[in-house]
């Protein structure tokens, strides 16, 4: 009972304090909410002030010193009150106002920047992102579309630079279309920024405001170079890059001086890294950019600060906290160094001869990189960028017997790596980059011939060549194919590797491939390297013999499934020497009698028996390309029955031994694999060379022919005849018949096609003949209606140029005669006005003046009235006078009377010229 009461005490203590507490915290918040509104309110009042008093200011000092008030304000607020000055829009438009203003902008240009500054970062923590976009489109709007903005850069000292492009940099990703359009018609903006990377690049960097400043030149540059084709063509051509580099290149060695932990380590490192990027996307511009860079040896101040990064990696501890801004720099710096190579187009080939003759990319790979197994996979990508850079340009392939590393050549110091003999940790995957690097560099005859020189002099000259030499290594590998160790297979850290596919011996297997590559590029080499080589005491064997010995052994180890438990394929050594083997016989007989004549030729018959077991994942290579081999040294091997080793000799061999259908399922097979290899989409090790397959393909049809014309040609009467197994003849008639069907099925097939062809080249013609004639006719009744209306048209012309020359003949006339007038009439006017004389000066009496004159212009009148009727009746009666009467109006003269008369003439020729040019006359072809 007594226990019960005091639980039930604890209990109700217990849901006392957290009632108590609840309701404290409760109030706390009340009082949190509270204080907010007051400073809220406070701020709102103290805004009032600052902004009446910018309203109100008459000068430059009183403005600047209020807005230095309004950042200080702007300073103490939180980030609640900032959010609800730009939901207010009652600052934005005043500082972008004041941004406009020439003299305000360059003095204040630090305060009002800061001021937007901080109201974007009280958005960062409390707004959206829909109202972060709105605040800046509305500053970007308000500057007149960012124009003031980019005025900031032209201020004078380092800390309103520095705000004004952080503020750029805050507005450029949403209003990158409108601030991208005005930057590049900006050349002071422009020059303010080049100025900016040219003196971070030559300063010491004391001073915290200049490697601020630099900061923020860099990632605003950032932005605008990864969108701005224009800009970074400004900036490339102003030795951009030059000062950026140099910028990364201060910022490493400032930063491994420190060798502090703290932020300002950080900051350089991120600042070399965003150099970088700028520098990778002014390359990327295109070649005219590259061009210019390497002209201005910009190219090799690329390689020297990827060097620096190298060297700052090198002073790094395994898991130091910069290693992987180190690693990203170096990666940028490569990618900018594969673009040069790449997608230069028409320079690759200048810019490949630079980085590797005078920039030194051979010796920094071979000596900084490869050495190095804590820069990863930069040793990879370093790597590829060199294979690219002497794909881009042959001549530069013999720098790599030329460039001493370690007092030996390039080469000699590549191809132990890839072999495994050298003491440098490398994984199969850079041993396969290196791979693809070395097979670009034996396309140069020089490289065979120094790689191949042990092997193709005598043996006592191979045994005097250093032990170092990459040709010696090559032989030493090939002749110990079958008694190499377990530990030789390459493994990568953790046991595994990054390819789904892996050789167990990888050493005896690149060599096998790299001698494969050398015969791939030159063919005579087959028959050089299968010849004995000259000895001083006696002939000594050829190099083929001596790979066949590990051969034969490896074929041994395969049937007796007595290969090494290892990590990856136990038979890819056998894979790779069966391939080598069968491109060094083929096109070459004397490698195919080698073989024919080799303790080896058992042994590769005897993987193809079918008692032999074939385990299921490798065993379909192995015998297809032990198929491959023996096929291809049927098709070279003479054909002769008197010789040593012949055609039908092997082709007795394999059917008594191996059988045809055998042989062709395990061609089949392998065909098969080969295609899902190719199909395949993982990461996978390139087990065969491009083009492989469909070689495999044609060399098995070609022995199939090949067989078939041997059986043929041998009969079924002779003795050696008989020795052929019966499935043999079966399958070479079955063979035939299948042929002999698909033949006049073909010829069936052409004969139809021929007379479809002919057919079809007759009804052409014919209906091109009749085409051809329809156009013909409908073109000569058109020809002939087109010259009946040209007749016609040119009488009508003729007519009217008749007319018109008789008329002027008449109008001549006429004027003669008119003149002839005009002169009577004058003399009548002046006889006329000699009687008014005399009779005004004939007295008269005053009273009877008025009346008289007007008697007289009435008598006047009634007189021209009356001449005028008697002339009308006289041209009426006599036609003859009608010339001189013309003047009048009343009587028209013979010439107008026989103009109209050619004219009616000439309109009638043209109205019979109308209907044969009518559409129903014209036939259309």
């Amino acid at each position: 009972m007594a226990s019960a009461l005091f639980s039930l005490i604890d209990s109700i203590g217990e849901t006392f304090e957290g009632v108590v507490e609840n309701v404290e915290n409760v109030v706390g918040t009340v009082e949190k909410e509270v204080e907010g509104a007051v400073q809220q309110m406070d701020a709102g009042v103290d805004l009032d002030d600052v902004l009446e008093e910018i309203q109100l200011a008459t000068d430059e000092a009183a403005l600047l010193e209020a807005y230095r008030r309004l950042e200080v304000l702007a300073t103490r607020q939180a980030a609640v009150v900032l959010h609800g000055w730009v939901v207010e829009d009652r600052v934005v438009p005043v500082v972008c106002a004041a941004l406009c203003r020439v003299e305000s902008a360059k003095l204040a240009a630090a305060p009002l920047a800061r001021t937007l500054n901080g109201m974007g970062r009280a958005l960062d923590s409390t707004g959206t992102f829909e109202e972060m976009c709105a605040f800046h489109e509305q500053i970007v709007r308000r500057t007149e579309n960012g124009k003031a903005m980019l005025k900031l850069l032209q201020a004078a000292d380092p800390a309103s630079r520095t705000e004004s492009l952080a503020l750029l940099r805050r507005v450029y990703p949403q209003t990158s279309k409108v601030l991208g359009r005005h930057l590049p018609s900006n050349p002071e903006s422009i020059a303010a920024l080049v100025q900016i990377l040219q003196e971070a690049g030559g300063s010491s960097w004391a001073d915290v405001t200049e490697a601020a400043l630099c900061g923020e030149c860099v990632n605003f540059l950032r932005l605008v170079t990864a969108e701005d084709g224009d800009v970074r063509m400004i900036i490339t051509f102003q030795d951009g890059a030059e000062s950026l580099l140099s910028i990364a290149t201060q910022a490493l060695r400032a930063k491994c001086t420190s060798g502090s932990l703290d932020d300002s380590a950080s900051v350089l490192l991120s600042l070399a890294g965003n150099a970088c990027v700028c520098v990778q996307q002014l390359v990327g511009q295109g070649p005219v950019a590259q061009k210019y860079m390497r002209e201005a040896g910009q190219l090799t101040t690329l390689l020297r600060t990827l060097r620096c990064v190298f060297g700052a990696l090198a002073l790094q501890a395994q898991d130091s906290a910069w290693t992987g801004g180190l690693h990203a720099a170096a990666t940028v710096l490569l990618d900018t160094l594969a673009a040069f190579v790449i997608k230069a187009g028409s320079e690759a080939a200048g810019n490949a001869k630079v980085m590797v003759q005078s920039a030194g990319l051979l010796e920094m790979v071979c000596v900084e990189v490869l050495r190095c197994p804590g820069l990863g996979r930069l040793r990879l990508r370093a790597v590829e960028v060199l294979a690219a850079a002497l794909a881009a340009e042959e001549k530069m392939l013999a720098r790599l017997t030329a460039t001493e590393v370690f007092e030996r050549s390039a080469l000699d110091f590549l191809v132990p790596i890839l072999l495994g003999t050298e003491e440098v940790q490398a994984s199969l995957e850079l041993r396969a980059s290196i791979e693809v690097l070395l097979t670009t560099a034996l396309s140069s005859a020089d490289v065979r011939q120094v790689l191949l020189r042990p092997c193709m002099e005598a043996a006592e000259c191979s045994q005097q060549e250093p032990a170092t030499a990459a040709g010696s290594q090559l032989l030493s590998l090939l002749r110990a194919a079958d008694r190499n160790p377990e530990g030789s297979a390459q493994k990568a850290p953790g046991g595994s590797t990054g390819f789904d596919w892996c050789p167990a011996d990888a050493n005896t297997w690149f060599a096998a491939r790299l001698l494969e590559t050398c015969l791939l590029c030159d063919g005579a080499l087959r028959k050089a390297l299968a010849e004995p080589r000259p000895s001083a005491e006696q002939a000594s064997g050829s190099l083929l013999s001596e790979a066949l010995g590990p051969l034969a052994g490896l074929a041994r180890a395969w049937r007796s499934q007595a290969a090494p438990a290892a990590l990856g394929d136990p038979s890819a050594s056998l894979c790779a020497m069966l391939q080598l083997v069968a491109e060094w016989c083929n096109g070459c007989a004397s490698a195919a009698e080698v073989l024919a004549r080799s303790p080896a030729l058992p042994e590769l018959v005897a993987l193809l028996e079918p008692s032999t077991p074939s385990p299921a994942p490798s065993g379909a290579h192995v015998r297809g390309l032990t198929a491959l081999v023996l096929g291809t040294c049927l098709l070279e091997i003479p054909a002769q029955e008197d010789a040593l080793v012949s055609q039908g000799r092997l082709m007795e061999i394999l059917a008594s031994r191996v059988g045809v259908d055998a042989f062709t399922r395990a061609a089949e097979e392998f065909l098969r694999c080969l295609n899902v290899d190719s199909c395949s989409g993982s990461a996978c090790l390139r087990r065969y060379p491009i083009g492989f397959s469909a070689a495999v393909a044609r060399r098995f049809q070609q022995v199939q022919e090949a067989m078939v014309r041997i059986w043929l040609e041998r009969g079924t009467g002779s003795p050696a005849s008989a020795v052929m197994a019966e499935d043999v003849a079966e399958h070479f008639k079955d063979l035939i018949k299948m042929q002999d069907k698909e033949l006049r099925s073909l010829r069936a097939e052409v004969r139809q096609l021929k007379e479809e062809n002919t057919e079809l080249r007759k009804l052409t013609t014919d209906e091109d003949k009749t085409l051809l004639l329809w156009k013909v006719t409908a073109l000569t009744k058109q020809c002939e209606a087109l010259q009946a209306q040209c007749d016609l048209l040119q009488a009508s012309r003729g007519s009217l140029e008749v007319a018109r020359l008789r008329e002027r003949q008449r109008q001549r006339q006429e004027r003669q005669e008119l003149e002839q007038q005009l002169q009577v009439l004058v003399l009548a006017l002046d006889e006329a006005d000699s009687r008014s004389r005399k009779e005004k000066e004939k007295p008269k009496p005053s009273g009877s003046s008025e009346v008289s004159d007007s008697d007289a212009d009435a008598d006047s009148l009634a007189a021209e009235e009356n001449l005028l009727a008697v002339l009308k009746q006289i041209s009426s009666a006599c036609p003859e006078v009608a010339p001189f009467l013309a003047p009048l109006g009343f009587a028209p003269s013979r010439s107008d009377r026989e103009i109209a008369a050619w004219e009616a003439a000439a309109e009638r020729l043209g109205h019979q010229a109308i209907p044969l040019a009518s559409p129903g006359k014209v036939i259309e072809v």
